[in-house]
């Protein structure tokens, strides 16, 4: 458990951080970066990926995990914002959607990838 936590942790901070990136360069981000901005984008990063650990509740319908996960996710957004007097707009809200859904798109793409992988490593075994 304290291991895939950690995983998941890591997997945060890393698309936290090309995420944190993406905002600078395209000039929505904050137009100079700190080590508490680096390091909050970072640490928030990790939790936002920790978060993802909901989908292990299988009990779930999968669509509310998705919709809590979401509104965690924005609200972390949110707060590393505030701690970091960045400007929450509209228009901020929108591009934390369009985030949410690009990281969706690559997490499902590696899925997809990973379970290729074994389904042709089982197909070899036989």
């Amino acid at each position: 458990m304290l291991k895939k936590a950690i995983h998941k942790f890591i997997i945060g901070t890393g698309f936290a951080a090309v995420a944190y990136l993406c905002l600078i360069t395209a000039g929505i981000g904050p137009t100079t970066t700190t080590w508490f901005n680096t390091l909050s984008v970072l640490g928030l990063g990790g939790v936002m990926g920790l978060i993802s650990m909901l989908f292990a509740f299988d009990e779930y319908n999968f669509f509310f995990l998705i919709a809590l996960h979401f509104i965690t996710t924005v609200g972390i957004v949110r707060i590393m914002m505030l701690i970091n007097n960045w400007k929450f707009s509209f228009e901020t809200f929108v591009i934390i959607i369009l985030i949410y859904i690009i990281i969706w798109v690559i997490y499902y793409i590696d899925q997809w990838t990973q379970v290729q992988r074994v389904n042709e490593a089982l197909r070899k075994r036989r």
